[in-house]
């Protein structure tokens, strides 16, 4: 959070994700995306998605550096 390790896990199965509704940043949705619920109220104005787990020291580079 914010640069520092909150918590880490090991995982050794790969994600996958087996849902018909969409992905989507900063809420939920049931009904296959027809009811939005669990929204975030707020703005997030940086998102950055991985295809890997980013080492500690990738973390803090890019928590730390503007995009």
């Amino acid at each position: 959070m914010n640069g520092k390790l909150a918590k880490s896990e090991p995982y050794s199965i790969p994600f996958k994700y087996q849902d018909e509704n969409p992905i989507i940043i900063g809420g939920n949705t049931n009904s296959k995306g027809k009811t939005w619920v669990d929204c975030f109220h707020g703005r997030i104005d940086n998102m950055q998605l991985y295809n890997r787990a980013l080492t500690g020291e990738e973390v803090l580079k890019v928590s730390t550096t503007k995009p």
